[in-house]
């Protein structure tokens, strides 16, 4: 922290002893189930409706009386290391909220459900312009639920209604007065639902699995911002043990492996769409001067890098925005899990070599608007079919 910004901070928290540990400051709030807590970027709070994240779009936080203990008491708080502004926030009460998702009632579960049929029947006659009659969309609706159901990892009502809508959003999202998935999920939750708030006091990983207890908050009426606090666990980022030179310069463009093996070249989006196995794919059809993407299956076999090299984990990945200005990062997109190419110019996208589960992989991302590397302050994850750029540390 430079002297400016200890300053500026100092002058905001004159009521506090700005010497205190930041846990300290945050120990007088343990007992109060208003109180919440997010690690942001920037010194303020806002709703960036651009992740990378499979889950609405608003402001997360951590309820500082469901994760005192967990997380608070011993700072063992996930990814809180990413970001170097603490802010503290004041749970309103106004409006509708849900207060703890893996407690939802079947009453109100079953209301929701009546909303979300009307809402998707709407939808699908208005913007898909189907002719099916009402028993036909009935079937839709109720086989999607029951598909959801069987697949939901939590069985509760609260549980389920979270992956219903995230499911019906899959389904309509092209169709819905949103920018993107994430702004839909929100969309639904807020307008179609009327919620301004849900959290996972629980600690079910319903939200997201990474953050067992957590709660979003979707719009400025629902929370009372109290304070700002720097995150000393930035501080501690920011004097990164690995060196900058330790960075390679660019991307990896190698087509074999260390052993020699070619990387499969994988051009067709079908075959691309279907693969479990390793492959590798130009941004561009000249080859010469295009990037190569790697899909997350090419990273795990341990053979990308050179002797002295390897794939970053997600954990060493954080030193990439300390560096971020000389790492000459380039915005080349990404090849999706259908094939396709997006973002080229708008975002870059680089794997790491951590699992997520079974399915996905962390990685990290920079988009043109953003300063700072999406370093994963919500896990961020996604299939290991996606095509991405890889960025090598020497060991």
């Amino acid at each position: 922290m430079n002297f400016v910004d200890f300053y500026i901070l100092d002058e905001r928290n004159k009521h506090q002893d700005a010497y205190l540990p930041i846990k300290d400051k945050i120990a007088k709030y343990k007992d109060d189930d208003d109180i919440y807590v997010s690690f942001t970027k920037l010194p303020k709070l806002g709703i960036n409706p651009k992740t990378d994240y499979n889950t609405p779009a608003g402001i997360y936080t951590y309820p500082v009386k469901a994760s005192w203990k967990p997380y608070f008491k011993n700072w063992k708080i996930p990814f809180s290391g990413n970001s170097p502004y603490v802010q503290v926030l004041r749970h309103t009460r106004m409006g509708k909220y849900i207060e703890d998702i893996s407690n939802l009632g079947q009453s109100e579960f079953k209301e929701n459900l009546d909303k979300l049929e009307k809402f998707f029947k709407d939808v699908y006659r208005k913007k898909l312009k189907k002719d099916e009659d009402d028993t036909s969309i009935d079937k839709i609706f109720l086989a999607l639920l029951k598909e959801t159901e069987a697949r939901s990892s939590n069985k509760s009502y609260g549980g389920v209604l979270f992956y219903f809508v995230h499911n019906i959003a899959e389904k309509i999202d092209a169709y819905l007065p949103t920018k993107s998935f994430t702004t839909s999920l929100t969309y639904i939750w807020r307008k179609v639902l009327g919620y301004n708030m849900i959290a996972d006091k629980s600690g079910e990983g319903i939200i997201h699995p990474s953050e067992k207890i957590q709660a979003v908050f979707f719009d400025k009426e629902s929370y009372e911002h109290i304070d700002t606090l720097m995150n000393k666990d930035y501080e501690v980022l920011s004097q990164s043990k690995i060196d900058f030179k330790r960075w390679a310069k660019e991307d990896l463009r190698v087509t074999e492996f260390n052993d020699g093996t070619p990387i499969p070249l994988v051009t067709d989006e079908n075959e691309w769409k279907n693969l479990k196995t390793p492959a590798m794919c130009y941004n561009s059809k000249d080859s010469a001067t295009s990037v190569v993407l790697y899909n997350w299956y090419a990273v795990n076999t341990g053979k990308l890098a050179p002797k002295g090299w390897h794939v970053p984990t997600h954990e060493e990945m954080n030193s990439m925005n300390v560096y971020i200005k000389a790492l000459n990062l380039k915005l080349n997109g990404s090849r999706g899990v259908d094939g396709s190419f997006y973002g080229q110019n708008n975002y870059g996208t680089w794997w790491s070599a951590t699992e997520f589960d079974a399915s996905n992989a962390h990685y990290r991302a920079l988009h043109s608007d953003s300063p700072t590397l999406d370093n994963g302050g919500r896990g961020s994850y996604g299939s290991k079919r996606w095509g991405f750029s890889v960025r090598l540390l020497r060991d």
